[in-house]
């Protein structure tokens, strides 16, 4: 005959606040657990980042790899191109302006990714793509072993973009912005081999052209429009119909109204300059970017329908 074991309420009181007490106890712990968990991610992406910044140099240096299928990728022609046409861009060059006879019925993307990775996807297709890396660094170094989630510092793990810096007109641009904290100088490389995908596998090299340009550090809207301006121009001029943006403001609604007024709009500047705009903003600011660039081309047109 089996027997049920009987709890007396004696017992049964004492047991209930002894395990309201270790709840209590493993609620006290758990911001300390959830601080080592956190120590412990930081400290495996500092080990994988300087993993792929040592594999990135050793390709660089040698000038060819082998992918993850086994096949070799030669990339030494195209870094030579970059190396070579590397070239400082001054914000009061009169080069920086052209028209352009042909227009496009432009398509807009937004994508939630860092904008390296999108530029690849978009390189798949064939066509040539230009990439805005807006920068918040003075040195490439920093930029270099920086976390894994930075957006330059994802270009440089995933691309030749390393060997441009070290070149005169990197020297050059690096030492302005040290100099002038609201340069609008750009950083001009064509070329840029990428040669790692989204999963961090090596891949054949598909060519960007980078231009770089120092992130707009405050809520400056007028800043944002001249520096935006310089960019659109030079991509303009580099001859590419498909360009990935950032929202390169610390204010993602106002850098999404400035990149609307410039691209989108009836009367914008760059109106129909460009067959295909994707916009690649990770992290939070996603939403309020999307967000925000979408009502101002709405507000936009419903201003011409009421007037009209």
């Amino acid at each position: 005959m089996t027997t049920t074991p009987v709890v007396s309420q004696h017992n049964a009181e004492r047991r209930g606040p002894m395990r309201q007490q270790k709840h209590r106890r493993a609620r006290k712990q758990s911001p300390i657990h959830h601080a080592v968990r956190l120590q412990q991610q930081q400290h495996q992406h500092a080990a994988l980042a300087k993993t792929r910044a040592r594999e990135i140099r050793d390709v660089i240096r040698l000038g060819v790899y082998v992918d993850h299928t086994g096949s070799s990728g030669r990339i030494a022609q195209s870094i030579r191109t970059a190396v070579e046409g590397t070239k400082f861009v001054p914000a009061d060059l009169q080069e920086l302006s052209c028209t352009q006879s042909e227009l496009y019925e432009t398509e807009f993307d937004f994508r939630q990714q860092v904008s390296v990775a999108v530029a690849f996807s978009e390189a798949f297709t064939g066509t040539t793509v230009g990439l805005l890396n807006s920068t918040w660094s003075t040195s490439p170094e920093s930029s270099f072993n920086h976390g894994p989630v930075h957006g330059e510092t994802a270009l440089m793990h995933s691309s030749t973009y390393l060997s441009v810096q070290k070149t005169p007109a990197a020297v050059q641009w690096y030492r302005d912005q040290r100099t002038h904290s609201n340069s609008h100088a750009l950083l001009f490389s064509p070329s840029i081999s990428i040669i790692r995908d989204n999963a961090n596998q090596f891949v054949q090299p598909r060519n960007v052209h980078v231009v770089t340009a120092a992130a707009i550090q405050s809520n400056d809207s007028v800043a944002m429009r001249e520096r935006a301006t310089l960019v659109l121009r030079m991509l303009q001029l580099a001859g590419v119909r498909t360009i990935v943006l950032d929202h390169m403001c610390v204010d993602s609604t106002a850098s999404a109204q400035v990149w609307a007024e410039l691209l989108a709009l009836a009367d914008a500047p760059f109106h129909g300059v460009f067959e295909r705009v994707v916009f690649a903003v990770p992290g939070p600011r996603f939403a309020a970017f999307s967000s925000a660039f979408e009502l101002r081309v709405y507000e936009e047109d419903l201003t011409n329908l009421l007037l009209a």
